[in-house]
């Protein structure tokens, strides 16, 4: 007698809701559109990448854990590019955008030399290479991609650089209106 057992496993369904203000944002998990906010999802346990989009604000991007005991509820509060302060990136050879404050992060996008990008926040977070030194910015790229992430405050300047970079700037020199 030969006996077959056949077992199935089904994930568990764990429900959720992803809002933004404003809303009418597009909503992406794990790099697949979803639809756009106010958003019912539904989502099978486990960690999850999010990322929330809408033409002229920042992205909004967390990678989140859910289950039928911690339902996925995200309202993220998008910000309006034209709102936030300008900066440059001051580096020749390009900036690594990384998707957390540390040289380890993912990077998210190479941001070429005098490219411009928006502010979104100063962490607390310092970080030092060699001689030069600052703190993590987040910050979205002004290129039209929508894209966020971190960058060294050392390599930034506030004002738009024409000539040569890194020539005249200052090591540890704190971004106009957010003391170091």
């Amino acid at each position: 007698v030969i006996l077959f057992l056949s077992f199935s496993m089904l994930a568990l369904i764990a429900c959720g809701n992803v809002s933004s203000d404003p809303s009418g944002a597009d909503v992406f998990v794990n790099g697949e559109k979803k639809g756009t906010t106010p958003l019912n999802v539904k989502l099978p346990d486990g960690k999850w990448t999010i990322k929330i989009t809408k033409k002229g604000y920042a992205g909004y991007s967390e990678v989140v854990s859910v289950s039928k005991e911690n339902p996925l509820k995200i309202k993220a509060a998008l910000k309006e590019l034209k709102s936030l302060k300008k900066l440059w990136i001051a580096s020749s050879t390009g900036l690594n955008m990384r998707e957390k404050p540390s040289p380890r992060g993912k990077r998210v996008a190479t941001l070429p030399g005098k490219t411009m990008v928006y502010l979104i926040e100063k962490t607390n977070k310092f970080y030092k290479a060699g001689s030069r030194g600052g703190y993590w910015l987040k910050v979205a790229d002004s290129r039209g991609s929508n894209k966020t992430g971190y960058v060294v405050g050392a390599w930034v300047h506030d004002k738009k650089i024409t000539g040569q970079v890194l020539s005249s700037l200052k090591t540890n020199a704190p971004i106009s209106g957010h003391p170091a």
